[in-house]
């Protein structure tokens, strides 16, 4: 179209959620799968997509699903220099910490409250959107939703973080499921920083005794996202708008990936 100069390329991107195309001439289509479909958008969404979309995915595993790390397209904001998880050691080593605070968010498993209670720890159910400075309260931070970023934040604040296991999905795998899991693919890595799967005594120290290098690792992955994959992304668009429909560093069509579809 006039509006768009002709050495530069329009990019419409899509959340898995919507099943719609923009009718604009010109444009490059791009579906970016923040959840696999049949999670948050039902499967038969992909019917409605063209052939020559292109995809990229948010994290480089989905219940069974692997995705190279090369397709990941990842933007992140957080955690930011002055943030509330940029506090002192005196807050984040306090030894005047007590009781744990859980969250279910869209956790789905069964109450794990009852075992606290036995194991005799106060507990604090956190529903707001706003609850750091219980985190820097707690000794422990227990959530049922396996991705939740209050994961981190609670890592962060001090806290010992646990995430409740997800049924028939290992410690690697739901690691892999995070956002920080194209990153660690990327570079090898196998484990995040000061996050306890599960409430074993070897994760709930390994928690303790790496939580600390949890908010710099994270800064190293917003840093990777944003000079590694956004590139990427960048370049295997410019290769699709200048004709190319194959050979991609990370791309991928939605033809390749979803079609044949008589299974929707």
């Amino acid at each position: 179209p006039e509006y768009v100069p002709k050495e530069k390329l329009l990019v419409i991107i899509y959340p898995e959620v919507f099943e719609f195309t923009c009718d604009t001439p010109g444009a490059i289509h791009v579906r970016w799968i923040l959840a696999p479909l049949g999670v948050k958008a039902p499967l038969s969404n992909a019917l409605k997509w063209g052939d020559d979309d292109l995809v990229f995915n948010y994290a480089s595993y989905y219940d069974g699903m692997d995705v190279h790390h090369t397709n990941v397209l990842q933007v992140i904001c957080n955690p930011e220099e002055g943030d509330v998880t940029d506090i002192s050691d005196e807050v984040f080593f306090s030894k005047n910490r007590s009781g744990i605070a859980w969250m279910m968010q869209k956790g789905h498993h069964e109450d794990m409250t009852s075992t606290l209670e036995e194991i005799g720890y106060d507990l604090i159910e956190i529903k707001g959107t706003e609850p750091h400075d219980i985190m820097q309260k707690m000794e422990c931070f227990v959530t049922h939703e396996p991705y939740t970023y209050w994961t981190w934040i609670a890592a962060m604040s001090g806290a010992v973080s646990v995430v409740r296991p997800v049924p028939g999905v290992t410690k690697y795998q739901w690691a892999m499921g995070t956002f920080m899991g194209a990153y660690l693919q990327h570079y090898g890595y196998s484990d995040i920083p000061g996050v306890a799967y599960g409430w074993s005594d070897n994760e709930i120290q390994y928690a303790q005794t790496t939580m600390k290098d949890l908010r710099s690792k994270l800064l190293e992955v917003k840093q990777w996202g944003a000079e590694v994959t956004v590139p990427r992304f960048a370049r295997d668009c410019y290769r699709y708008g200048q004709g190319e429909r194959a050979n991609f560093e990370g791309a991928k069509l939605v033809k390749d990936l979803y079609r044949p579809a008589q299974s929707f």
